[in-house]
């Protein structure tokens, strides 16, 4: 037992000393595997396929490309349309400041973000890593600008104290995680806080229902000072107008009769020109049927008073 001991005592500390060795190593390995291994026979590959995004004007998009095994290599992005080097790893190649990229860092994904897209970041984008030969991922970019528009007609005409709203409507569906644009109503080019306490706008919200954001103008007891060209505007869509014009009781009145005397006299007109054309095609129909009543195998048949009055008729008829 006592020669053991001295064996063992050996084996205790091997142990003790080799134990921290061999698992500093295999952290080493798994640090080396997990985080980019720099080891030649680990090629980089992607983790996912490329994907496609559809978002309308003004909105901020990202794309993420996870790379595993990247090592001592660099992941690149590109715009395919002009072969623009945007990012390489860390650095940003581009002058434009809505262009920011997105490094790995603790993780295997390499983000590239546009804010503010418009429709001319439309195209595709890639990722891409440099080695022989490079691996490519694509990706890509949909940006639509869509129309905004005013249900109604281009004029309203409206009472003084009546109530008026306006509804702003986008024809665009707004995707998960997105915020809606934002819809800017002016009167004349002032701007909606502007307008009076009496008049509000609601922020923009999407309806699902009729795939559209829209914001609603409300103005609760409507004055003269009221009237004027109307526009909602967005980042997201061409601007939409509307001219309301506010009227008195009695302005509406006049307006009403003198609207009715202009209907009356297009009326009587569109009569005369019917008239007139028609009266040509009534005289020859006139004369067709005198001359037919009056030929010689009609009036051999009468005689007496009858055929005096047919002749008598006949030359009070004008010739051609």
């Amino acid at each position: 037992m006592a020669a053991n001991t001295p064996q063992k005592l050996l084996y205790f500390v091997f142990v003790s000393l080799a134990l921290p060795l061999v698992l500093n190593c295999k952290g080493q390995y798994e640090h080396f595997r997990n985080h980019e291994s720099v080891f030649k026979e680990y090629q980089p590959y992607f983790e996912h396929e490329g994907s496609n995004m559809s978002t309308v004007a003004g909105q901020d998009v990202s794309f993420q490309c996870g790379v595993r095994n990247l090592g001592d290599r660099y992941v690149s992005w590109l715009r395919a349309s002009d072969s623009q080097v945007l990012t390489t790893g860390w650095t940003k190649f581009t002058g434009d400041r809505r262009v920011k990229v997105i490094p790995a860092d603790r993780s295997h994904t390499w983000g590239l973000g546009i804010r503010n897209v418009t429709p001319s970041d439309t195209g595709f984008y890639l990722c891409q890593v440099n080695t022989e030969p490079k691996i490519t991922l694509r990706f890509h970019l949909s940006v639509t600008k869509s129309f905004a528009f005013i249900p109604g007609n281009n004029e309203r005409y409206v009472q003084t104290g009546s109530q008026l709203e306006l509804k702003c409507r986008i024809s665009k569906t707004v995707l998960p995680g997105e915020n809606p644009p934002i819809i800017e109503w002016t009167r004349n080019g002032t701007l909606e806080p502007r307008m009076g306490n009496h008049v509000r706008s609601s922020p923009a919200v999407f309806n699902k229902a009729q795939n559209s954001v829209e914001s609603t103008l409300r103005i609760d007891s409507v004055t003269l000072d009221d009237s004027g060209i109307y526009k909602c505007t967005s980042n997201a869509a061409s601007e939409a107008t509307v001219t309301v014009l506010v009227t008195s009781g009695e302005q509406r009145a006049a307006i009403v009769e003198e609207n009715s005397g202009r209907s009356g006299h297009s009326n009587l007109n569109k009569y005369l020109v019917v008239v007139c054309g028609l009266l040509p095609a009534l005289l020859l129909h006139m004369r067709v049927t005198i001359d037919h009543i009056t030929s010689p195998s009609v009036l051999s048949g009468l005689s007496g008073p009858t055929t005096q009055k047919i002749v008598s008729s006949r030359l009070m008829v004008p010739s051609k």
